[in-house]
């Protein structure tokens, strides 16, 4: 089993004011394996993503007569870049 981490993804502020809801779109891979709805003011959420995973963001405002927003996308590579600790003699 690959490591996993927790990965904390910070939204963009609301834009708009008729903005009721947000769904935040997570592929892994090429593969949509969650959609996440948020409340309007949520300024973060948390992820647990395999190690190397390729990610895809997708980020989507909904106002309150259901029309939706075109998305902010954010692509990255989920890598573990902390040394081990310094050995004891």
């Amino acid at each position: 089993m690959a490591d996993q981490f927790r990965v904390k993804v910070l939204l963009p502020a609301v834009a708009d004011p008729d903005v009721e809801s947000r769904e935040l779109s997570v592929d892994v891979g090429g593969t949509v394996v969650e959609v996440r709805p948020l409340d309007k003011g949520t300024p973060d959420t948390e992820l647990l993503l395999d190690q190397d995973a390729a990610v895809h963001l997708s980020l989507i405002d909904v106002d309150h007569a259901g029309n939706r927003s075109e998305a902010s996308v954010f692509d990255f590579v989920v890598s573990d870049t902390v040394p081990p600790a310094q050995p004891g003699l």
